[in-house]
């Protein structure tokens, strides 16, 4: 995704067509009005239940399936851990969060180290959860 949106940044011909601006442009808009909205008008205990924006955009630039799926059951722990033990979650739920961010991005690079020496793929790589039983990382 990444590439593709420097490729259309950088390329003489603009490759998008209008109608993608004109959504972007709108989507904007939607966002914006609608946290001027929850600050103004929508009372306090129902801001949990508005939507994050920066969630739903992410959502849109990463094709990547395991992100949402890890989102969703990351905030689902946290929701119930924080409905069943709030003073426990209070002292240790932003570390516990950002101990499996740091390892999820040391995984990352454990995983590039692995590609680069050339041991990571179909050749030595597991296809446990991936569809038809075929290798897919």
């Amino acid at each position: 995704a990444w590439a593709a949106i420097a490729y259309a940044v950088t390329a003489r011909d603009f490759p998008v067509p209008p109608s993608s601006g004109y959504t972007a442009i709108a989507l904007a808009i939607v966002a914006g009005v609608s946290v001027v909205a929850k600050h103004l008008w929508l009372p306090r205990k129902y801001w949990a239940w508005f939507p994050n924006w920066n969630a739903v955009g992410l959502a849109f630039v990463v094709p990547q399936l395991q992100y949402s799926i890890a989102m969703a059951f990351g905030s689902t722990f946290a929701w119930l851990w924080v409905k069943k033990y709030p003073k426990n979650y209070d002292m240790y739920g932003f570390a516990v969060s950002a101990g499996m961010l740091a390892g999820e991005g040391l995984g990352g690079v454990f995983q590039a180290l692995l590609n680069v020496a050339g041991v990571l793929g179909p050749a030595y790589g597991i296809a446990v959860g991936c569809p038809l039983n075929e290798f897919c990382g």
